[in-house]
């Protein structure tokens, strides 16, 4: 291709140039994403995450109509995949933190367990890691401002890694417990129903706001 010649790298053992992406580049994630997203655009079933590529089917024969499209795509763009890497015909994967099945996305149940499992902080700064486990999830959790807003309140005008001691109360413990359990009872994220309406729900307080699309 025409961009090789473009990183020609000089050595004392003649001229190289790139082929293949490397690492490293400042480009190289969005560029990657961007050929991958043209190579599975068509394939509605295919969902493609930089080299995570997540295929749904609605039964086993699908599936495997699906894999070899998708496997036909990749060689057509010359990519290849790692067959030891490959999970295939499950019924549950864990993807992107989540566990994606039929009925939708929700926490991994290890990540649940390890942040239910999390003593409480000792200092502002195990507090800051305790909320921003938290928050990877916050999709999955209604109310999810208002709930750590007390835990929040102790953040403010606080360097990154402030080591005084956390001012716990019976309430901010109330809500530090309250937290946890959100957590372990979050909300499944159903998937949208083609041509069903959609209605956007949305609300507002004095310390939080919140929208979900519903689909009726």
């Amino acid at each position: 291709p025409p961009q090789f010649p473009k990183t020609a790298i000089t050595t004392t053992f003649g001229l190289f140039e790139i082929v293949y992406m490397p690492f490293g580049l400042r480009n190289a994630g969005q560029t990657f994403q961007r050929y991958i997203n043209e190579a599975m655009s068509d394939l509605d079933f295919c969902v493609p995450y930089f080299d995570d590529l997540l295929i749904a089917s609605v039964n086993e024969v699908e599936h495997v109509t699906h894999l070899n499209q998708v496997c036909a795509r990749l060689e057509q763009y010359g990519l290849k995949i790692n067959p030891n890497k490959c999970i295939l015909g499950k019924t549950a994967v864990k993807f992107l933190g989540c566990l994606i099945t039929s009925d939708g996305g929700k926490p991994l149940p290890e990540k649940v367990t390890a942040i239910n499992d999390f003593p409480k902080p000792e200092t502002l700064s195990q507090l800051r890691r305790f909320l921003a486990m938290l928050n990877f999830y916050r999709r999955f959790l209604p109310h999810a401002a208002t709930t750590q807003s007390p835990l929040n309140n102790l953040l403010r005008d606080v360097k990154k890694n402030d080591k005084r001691p956390v001012p716990w109360t019976d309430s901010l413990i109330a809500s530090f417990e309250r937290c946890k359990s959100e957590l372990a009872n979050a909300a499944t994220l159903t998937y949208s129903i083609p041509n069903q309406p959609l209605s956007l729900m949305v609300d507002a307080s004095d310390i939080a706001i919140g929208a979900a699309l519903n689909c009726t």
